[in-house]
Formats: C-alpha cells, sequence, structure tokens
C-alpha cells in the first residue's frame, strides 16, 4: 500500500535527521485521525460568510516546477515535490490532484501555524460551519474558534512549541466518500452528504501526511495517514472541520 511505504520512507528521512542533528533525542509525534471538530467554549455570534470572500480560488501562493531526488539522496524515497512559494515541499499526482488543491491544504495547515480562525473559517465549507455552529451551541453551548484554538493547542503540543510545516503528501483515498460525512450527519440530525451533494462540483476524498520543523529545526511527523474530504464548488476548495 502506498501510504504504508511513504510512513517508511519519512521515517528513515527522521532517523537520518536524528543522526545528524545537535544530539537531542525526542520521540516522534504523530496525530492521528480525523477533520472532526473538537469541542469549544466560546459562542459564536457570526455565522459563516466564506460564500461571500471575493475572489474564485481560495489556494495561496505559488507552485514551483516538479523536483525529482537523486537516487543516492536520503528523500529519494519521498518521491517526486514540488516547493511552494512558502517553502513547503507537496507531494502530489497532479493527474490526481488540482496544483491549487495542494496549495490550499497548505493554506489550511497555515492556519493553525499562524492560528488564523478567520482564514481558517474561509477553508471550511460554509453550510459546515453553519451546522457546527448550531450543534455546538445547543449541546455544549461551545463555539467553533475556541474549538479551532484547542486544534492549534493539541498541534503545537505535538511539535513541543511553536512549529513550520515542511511537507504534504497527498494520495487518493479508494474509500466511500458518503461514510465519512456519517460523523457530521449524527451531530447535525441529517443527511448532511445528501443535503450538498448535489451543490458541490467535485469531492476529493484522499489520505494526507504532514511534516513539520520544531523551533530548533527539527523536522517530525505531525499528521500520518489522516483521511480529509474537500469539495471544489465554484472555483473554490473546502474542508468539513
Amino acid at each position: 500500500m502506498r501510504s504504508k511505504r511513504y510512513i517508511a520512507a519519512l521515517s528513515a528521512v527522521l532517523c537520518l535527521c536524528a543522526a545528524v542533528s545537535c544530539g537531542k533525542s525526542e520521540d516522534s509525534s504523530i496525530v492521528s485521525g480525523s477533520t472532526k471538530p473538537v469541542a469549544s467554549e466560546e459562542s459564536v455570534t457570526e455565522k459563516s460568510d466564506n460564500d461571500a470572500s471575493d475572489g474564485k480560488n481560495n489556494s495561496s501562493g505559488t507552485l514551483g516546477e516538479k523536483i525529482t531526488p537523486d537516487e543516492d539522496n536520503a528523500e529519494y524515497d519521498l518521491g517526486e515535490y514540488y516547493v511552494s512559494g512558502g517553502g513547503v515541499k507537496l507531494y502530489f499526482d497532479t493527474e490526481e490532484f488540482p496544483e491549487e488543491l495542494a496549495l490550499f491544504m497548505e493554506k489550511y495547515f497555515d492556519t493553525y501555524v499562524n492560528r488564523n480562525f478567520e482564514e481558517y473559517r474561509q477553508c471550511i465549507y460554509p453550510s459546515y460551519v453553519d451546522e457546527m455552529y448550531t450543534f455546538l451551541q445547543k449541546d455544549f453551548n461551545y463555539g467553533l474558534d475556541t474549538s479551532f484554538s484547542n486544534h492549534c493547542d493539541t498541534l503545537e503540543a505535538q511539535m513541543g512549541g511553536e512549529y513550520t510545516i515542511t511537507r504534504i503528501k497527498l494520495e487518493t483515498y479508494d474509500g466511500d466518500v458518503t461514510k465519512f460525512f456519517e460523523y457530521p450527519s449524527s451531530c447535525f440530525g441529517k443527511d448532511y452528504y445528501a443535503e450538498i451533494k448535489d451543490e458541490v462540483d467535485k469531492f476529493y476524498d484522499m489520505l494526507f501526511f504532514v511534516m513539520a520543523k520544531d523551533s530548533d529545526g527539527k523536522e517530525d511527523l505531525l499528521v500520518s495517514e489522516c483521511e480529509i474530504v474537500i469539495a471544489e464548488k465554484d472555483g473554490r476548495f473546502y474542508t468539513f472541520g
């Protein structure tokens, strides 16, 4: 399976990085699971206005030329990649995913790094923001922005403090996209997928991996083999949670 080969390749790179590091030894931190929201404590008074933003494409940055590491390079087994304008190495197949989607994933994770809730909200499907707002308020009296802040705290804790994203890998996932929506449907009390499927131009169901660098320059695996669904609508990309 491609994902397992990629994890093995990442582990090899991490071992090499540890061997040439200045002696600080730590276990790799891996966040696995889904992009399901975390309960939060703030009462959101403003609902989603994602679809009112200017411009069509909500990815950001630019993409450089494809790079193929030499066979004697430690990163050879990770495969070919593109370097974004922000310096992130993006591993994906352009026949499976448009480059704007890869850049969108970089932007999405940058919202966590920078703790930018407004940018995060622009990455989430508008009706999902509204439905999750209603669910959290009704069942927990919580809001979405502290949920986001809690997730930021979790990711930062995985890296032992401030961090920057270094690599993002995307793989197609041969699953049933409807199953991804079972959790939000149970939260919202309705078939959420059935409600939105005809208004979305395309769904991308995929696995992703994220590597990051801590404040000491040590690179580590932050997210491993996690499923995410991206919706494309009117030239924009959105995720769910």
